[in-house]
């Protein structure tokens, strides 16, 4: 009886090691990027942290010179696409692109170069030739495969990618699949998935999923974000609403840095109303704008050139600064000199109570995912 039994349990013990040997394994695309390109370099790897978001980030630095032609791209943009590169990756602390064309346009950003690129979109690191005339997301396009269903309204409600082994693909975040409820046409929840179909958090954001509220016209409202555990996450509009809730009966000055008007919604310029600031800021890409909220009244401007505040708040002195992404993209909010402006992209916050500053907060109003930085 008990060798029946060892042999039921070798058994099993085969069964399950085979199973996991035939369970398909997670890889990053970027393996598949170095299988194609044998030993290309960390430029490689820059270039896919910035081009690689089944989010929908839209790449800058090469599809755009791409789009247009290496002749209609100036000195500036190039160097705008780098710095703003470096806002939202701060990973990439060294980035350095090398142009030439037939007029001769040359760009060097930092002291590392990585590598020289000819007018017809060829990259050259290191002997190696890599084509970046097509974008390095479409190229995972080409090495993977995305399996999809739909629902019977035909609203897409799963999807994972997947090499040619079966293998489930993460991008650069840790997700390999998505999926998706509605209200009608509507995406009311939206969930990042791992290969087995579980809840798991973006390695950027930290969230697992989030929830959509319409308002009665039918348009996006307030975004809540939580983690696999359905812990509420302080980012997103949601957060920013109860944020801007809080200031009421408070002395602060907001400013905007580089561009922060991209995400607002009809809720969060009703919030700003309430608080005594008129303008209107939705639509208004990229433009400066401050506002300065004390118990006298409301001084605010928006403009796409710098603007400059002089005056006093909780009787002392006040200098604010703010600079669209048109207008060299800056912030500064000094009071008694001292500088309390965070100076990040978005809606730089600082808050005083009884003459004194208690939080500075910036919320990037440009990414639809507001992450905060307090």
């Amino acid at each position: 009886m008990r060798k029946v039994a060892d042999i039921v349990m070798s058994v099993m013990v085969m069964v399950l090691l085979v199973t996991m040997i035939m369970k398909p394994n997670i890889v990053d695309s970027a393996v598949l990027l170095e299988k194609k390109y044998p030993g290309y370099t960390d430029w490689i790897m820059q270039a896919y942290s910035m081009y690689v978001d089944d989010e929908g980030f839209e790449p800058y630095l090469i599809t755009y010179a791409f789009k247009e032609g290496f002749g209609s791209v100036k000195p500036e943009d190039i160097r705008y696409y780098l710095r703003y590169n470096r806002n939202i990756h701060p990973e990439l602390k060294r980035i350095s692109l090398r142009f030439s064309d037939e007029t001769g346009v040359e760009i060097i950003e930092d002291s590392a170069k990585y590598g020289s690129m000819d007018e017809k979109g060829v990259l050259t690191v290191d002997g190696v030739n890599i084509d970046l005339s097509v974008p390095l997301i479409k190229q995972i396009d080409d090495l993977t495969r995305l399996e999809r269903e739909y629902d019977e309204r035909g609203n897409l409600i799963h999807q994972f990618r997947k090499d040619a082994e079966g293998n489930g693909v993460a991008d650069k975040n840790g997700v390999v699949g998505y999926k998706w409820e509605y209200d009608g046409r509507m995406i009311t929840k939206e969930s990042n998935l791992g290969m087995e179909g579980e809840l798991v958090n973006r390695s950027d954001y930290g969230y697992a999923y989030f929830v959509n509220e319409y308002d009665e016209k039918g348009n996006l409202s307030l975004t809540y974000f939580y983690n696999k555990n359905d812990e509420y996450l302080r980012m997103g509009s949601s957060y920013f609403h109860k944020f801007l809730q809080s200031l009421k009966g408070k002395e602060f000055i907001v400013t905007i840095m580089d561009e922060g008007t991209y995400s607002l919604t009809d809720t969060l310029m009703e919030d700003l109303r309430e608080l005594g600031i008129n303008s209107e800021l939705i639509g208004k890409l990229k433009y400066s704008f401050y506002a300065v909220v004390t118990k006298d009244g409301v001084a605010e401007d928006l403009s796409q050139d710098r603007l400059n505040y002089t005056g006093n708040i909780a009787g002392k002195s006040l200098e604010v600064i703010s600079s669209g992404w048109n207008a060299e993209s800056f912030s500064s909010i000094k009071i008694d000199g001292v500088e309390y402006s965070k100076n990040t992209r978005g809606m730089n916050f600082v808050v005083l109570e009884d003459g004194k500053v208690v939080q500075t907060t910036t919320i990037d109003s440009y990414e639809p995912r507001m992450p905060v930085a307090e």
